[in-house]
């Protein structure tokens, strides 16, 4: 969660910016969530949110085939027919 100081200057800005960037790159690349709360009006859906990812969570695991230990980024996709549903995943992960 972000929540920005009041009166800031361009260049503290443009960092706190260039820090959303990449907390949202994270979440992206581990299958996370990344939520910006930028005034407290924003608290309650992000806690409401960060519940319902909490209580919904489910694993599934997979072993390839064929693996050649050669530490080749596989891609991998995740789809669910469930309307409504969001899916948060790892968009690969290395052959090790």
């Amino acid at each position: 969660l972000f929540v920005p100081r009041l009166n800031e200057q361009p260049i503290e800005s443009a960092e706190a910016q260039r820090g959303l960037a990449f907390l949202s790159e994270i979440a992206e690349k581990t299958g996370g969530m990344h939520i910006v709360v930028r005034a407290p009006v924003d608290l309650d859906p992000a806690a409401d949110r960060i519940g319902r990812a909490i209580r919904n969570q489910y694993v599934i695991g997979y072993v390839p085939a064929s693996s050649k230990g050669d530490r080749r980024w596989r891609s991998i996709r995740v789809h669910v027919s469930v309307p409504g549903a969001r899916v948060y995943a790892r968009s690969g992960y290395r052959d090790e």
